[in-house]
């Protein structure tokens, strides 16, 4: 459920503060007007998931003056520090060898998953924006075909954008995240994910 949503009129848009469930980016594709647009291969509407307080706040003073709609997917978790990797740009956390996978991680994820990956050869990409998701980074810093995405949701919901950015590259792809069913299983991190 939303916390706050807002019409800012008179320009027809919508902010949205949410305190998250784990279908709730998914099912923000399927809503009636909230479809993300492209121009030029790069999404225009946004979602941001901010990993850290400071991050939320600079994301909200943003969405009021954006022209687009905007969500804004807020959690309790919260990384140790905030970061400003830009408001549609992946940050570099680590740069690894040319053998390295590369994992994506989305929002208050990065500090368990730097945690966990803290002897493993892996290129990390924390986004706290994954509408627009930014494919240039990924492409650029893509060492070895293998990509791991955290979300804070549920999982796989952003792998058709890590797909389509990659469908001239062969790869292979884990998504990791939140699940529908307590049945299922969650991952962990090893050399032979």
């Amino acid at each position: 459920m939303s916390l706050v949503i807002e019409r800012l009129a008179p320009k027809n848009r919508f902010l949205v503060v949410s305190h998250g469930w784990p279908n709730d980016i998914a099912t923000r594709f399927s809503v009636e007007d909230w479809s993300v647009s492209e121009v030029d291969g790069r999404d225009h509407d946004e979602i941001h998931v901010p990993g850290h307080p400071n991050e939320a706040e600079d994301l909200l003073r943003s969405a009021a003056e954006d022209s687009s709609g905007v969500y804004i997917r807020l959690s309790n978790e919260s990384n140790a520090i905030g970061r400003t990797p830009g408001l549609d740009r992946f940050d570099v956390v680590r740069r690894c060898s040319d053998a390295a996978a590369t994992v994506i991680v989305v929002g208050p994820m990065l500090d368990r998953v730097m945690d966990a990956t803290s002897d493993l050869d892996v290129n990390l990409l924390y986004a706290n924006a994954v509408r627009p998701f930014d494919g240039e980074t990924l492409r650029a810093e893509l060492r070895a075909p293998e990509v791991v995405l955290v979300e804070p949701y549920l999982a796989g919901t952003s792998s058709a954008k890590v797909s389509a950015v990659l469908r001239d590259t062969p790869h292979r792809l884990l998504a990791i995240g939140s699940f529908r069913s307590r049945r299922q299983c969650r991952c962990r991190f090893s050399d032979s994910y």
